[in-house]
């Protein structure tokens, strides 16, 4: 369906550039409005759209409080997707929350900015979850892009729960740690695994993953990543769903996602690939996303490690990956 653009005159900054852009747009694709906002000082600069994590977990105010920087050098597009942050609603229908619709939502998004902004590619960066989708973009669709960026990827999520859990329950052994080791040992025979006891296990490895250091790097914690939130951003999410879109999304996805395996069915690519990877993070374990890049076959592709970093690379590094990124739009264009 051709994407509808709805303007709803929500500026959040003005740049000094004539040319700049800031704004808040409520877009239809799929039949659904979303939310998308688009920042860039110079709106001749390559396009990058960002694919958020989650599911459900919209991630503007965060990009556009650690990573201002790239709209200097990109016209940057965050997307709030169905289920998530401002673009949820509770009349949603819930089968309308599948991979194969929001990989046609981001479709539809890409076509519809190659042709407001008349490029013929942009740049796509996919963080945790937000890989999928990316990655299944930049496989299907390589003409639409300059490169594909996989922050956090994932991988097989079977695999790759199994070897969170494995990390933290040795951890939970070293510590000697007699309440982790009873609760995680309790989840280990049917880990992963659908439904809502499979959701609650998942919630339980989480929060000892978060605990022994597999999401953040050092003394970094959630509080602290939204502590460094600028005000306009957490105004305009202050009445946002937030908690209960990423609770909807997980839930739907959830066992869809137990099925994915982006090893067997995405490893040839006709657009260059790269991955960065925390060296913290187990909660997209690096070691399997390593693993799958030996396996990709691209025009080009490359991993970079970030040594001071978990599973938020861009909020806890931001410094190194602002500049990967514009290092990156000058030589792919």
């Amino acid at each position: 369906m051709r994407a509808i653009v709805l303007l709803i005159g929500l500026m959040l900054a003005s740049f000094a550039s004539a040319g700049g852009i800031s704004s808040m747009e409520k877009v239809r694709l799929g039949g659904v409005e979303q939310m998308i906002g688009i920042h860039g000082a110079d709106t001749s600069k390559p396009l990058l759209l960002i694919l958020h994590g989650g599911p459900g977990f919209s991630e503007l105010l965060l990009f556009r409080s650690y990573n201002r920087d790239l709209e200097r050098d990109f016209v940057v597009v965050n997307w709030d997707q169905r289920g998530a942050g401002l673009s949820y609603d509770p009349q949603m229908p819930a089968s309308s929350l599948r991979i194969s619709q929001l990989a046609s939502d981001a479709h539809e998004l890409v076509s519809l900015l190659k042709q407001r902004f008349g490029r013929n590619k942009i740049f796509l960066l996919g963080h945790s979850w937000g890989t999928v989708l990316g990655t299944l973009l930049a496989r299907d669709y390589p003409g639409d892009f300059y490169a594909y960026v996989g922050v956090g990827q994932m991988t097989n999520t079977v695999e790759n729960e199994r070897a969170s859990l494995a990390f933290v329950l040795d951890k939970a052994h070293k510590d000697r740690n007699a309440k982790a080791i009873r609760e995680l040992e309790r989840l280990r025979h049917n880990y992963p695994s659908a439904g809502q006891k499979g959701l609650e296990d998942l919630k339980a490895q989480r929060a000892w993953l978060l605990h022994y250091g597999g999401v953040f790097y050092g003394d970094m914690n959630s509080a602290k990543l939204f502590a460094g939130v600028s005000s306009e951003e957490a105004a305009l999410y202050r009445n946002a769903h937030g908690a209960e879109g990423e609770a909807v999304s997980l839930a739907i996805l959830w066992p869809e996602l137990l099925g994915l395996d982006l090893p067997r069915t995405a490893r040839s690519f006709a657009v260059p690939v790269y991955f960065l990877l925390g060296r913290s993070d187990y909660n997209t374990p690096w070691e399997l996303a390593r693993k799958y890049f030996d396996q990709i076959e691209a025009p080009h592709k490359e991993v970079l490690m970030f040594e001071r970093s978990g599973h938020f690379i861009p909020f806890e590094e931001p410094a190194k990956f602002n500049q990967f990124m514009r290092d990156l739009a000058s030589r792919n264009r």
